[in-house]
């Protein structure tokens, strides 16, 4: 029987292809058929398109998984019946691994894949899926087992700020502290970091770092100059490290509101006693009243400040009528009061009532 595609030269032709795992066959075509010729040609075009090319298949280079083993379909998209067939296990939680192209093509081979990796560099990424539980979360931890001082706080800081700890995805797990100690000269510590499942350890991790004693200490908001009332709108709070010299440090808003600086000081710093003072009620060579009792005795006269004085500070004052130079204290009312402090009165006890 003369085949449809057997030389003929009064039949016009054209060449198709036809792929047969995955080669490309090429086949002269006539394009006038009659009776059992064309029913020949047809039965193997059959042939041929009946033979089942490999899958062809697309690699992905970045996997995410969150069980402990990685399926063909994970590594691969459209990876026919072989999709959920394991091929190897998981990297530990919160880690990667890389397949590089040998692997990958004796994957492929080995599961009937049509897939080629397209250089030499051809790789993918697996990466395991985890909870993860990093340096802040165990700084939190071992400072809840830290004492804290009367004054300020304890603060945990890690030397190594990349820290983690990581559990599989869908566990029930406690991050726990054991073998804790510490020196009190240095604040250095070291202890083990531990995640654990119904008693039972998942992951640990060595840590080591320093104790930290932080206080909050009251600075200005604003620049401030001699002469400058302080309010508590002006006031701000900043947590500091506490090191040594720092006792000269004011702790207490209280010590500030109402004060002065003795000279400009800046916002946020840090404020020493003697950075401030009273302000000054009585400027010097102003004219002052005196003020002196004694008993039942009340004198006042005018005088000269010899100098600058806050609410309570002893002032040197001229009397302008006796020219003679006396020192007084320096009252909230801006007189300065000569001689003893005025006592206060006590209440008059009751009086007992007489009843019949």
């Amino acid at each position: 029987m003369k085949l449809p595609f057997a030389s003929s030269s009064s039949f016009p032709r054209k060449r198709e292809s036809i792929s047969k795992y995955g080669k490309s066959f090429l086949v002269n075509l006539d394009t006038r058929f009659r009776g059992h010729d064309g029913l020949v040609f047809v039965a193997l075009i059959g042939f041929f398109m009946a033979v089942s090319p490999a899958h062809a298949a697309v690699l992905k280079t970045e996997v995410i998984v969150a069980g402990e083993t990685v399926t063909l379909g994970d590594i691969f998209e459209d990876a026919g019946e072989n999709a959920g067939k394991i091929v190897t296990a998981s990297p530990a939680p919160g880690h990667s691994a890389t397949l590089e192209a040998r692997a990958l093509l004796s994957l492929a081979r080995a599961n009937g894949l049509d897939w080629q990796p397209e250089s030499n560099f051809a790789k993918t990424t697996l990466r395991r899926a985890s909870q993860s539980f990093e340096a802040s979360a165990i700084e939190e931890t071992i400072g809840s087992l830290v004492p804290q001082p009367a004054l300020g706080r304890t603060s945990v800081k890690l030397d190594n700020q990349q820290s983690v700890l990581h559990a599989p995805v869908g566990e029930a797990v406690s991050l726990s502290i054991a073998n804790f100690s510490s020196d009190p000269a240095t604040h250095r510590f070291g202890a083990l970091a531990r995640l654990e499942n119904n008693g039972q350890t998942v992951a640990e991790l060595p840590v080591s770092g320093k104790l930290v004693s932080l206080v909050n200490l009251p600075v200005l908001t604003r620049p401030m100059r001699k002469g400058d009332i302080v309010s508590a709108s002006d006031i701000d709070w900043q947590e500091r490290e506490m090191t040594a010299g720092m006792e000269q440090l004011i702790f207490n808003a209280e010590e500030i509101i109402g004060k002065t600086p003795r000279q400009a000081v800046r916002a946020g710093v840090p404020l020493r006693g003697f950075d401030l003072a009273q302000p000054v009620v009585i400027a010097r060579g102003s004219q002052v009243t005196m003020i002196y009792e004694n008993g039942r005795m009340h004198l006042s006269t005018q005088g000269r400040a010899l100098g600058d004085g806050a609410v309570g500070d002893s002032l040197r004052v001229v009397n302008l009528s006796s020219s003679r130079t006396v020192e007084g204290r320096v009252e909230a009312d801006g007189t300065v009061r000569i001689g003893p402090a005025p006592q206060p009165q006590l209440a008059a006890a009751p009086r007992a009532i007489a009843t019949n």
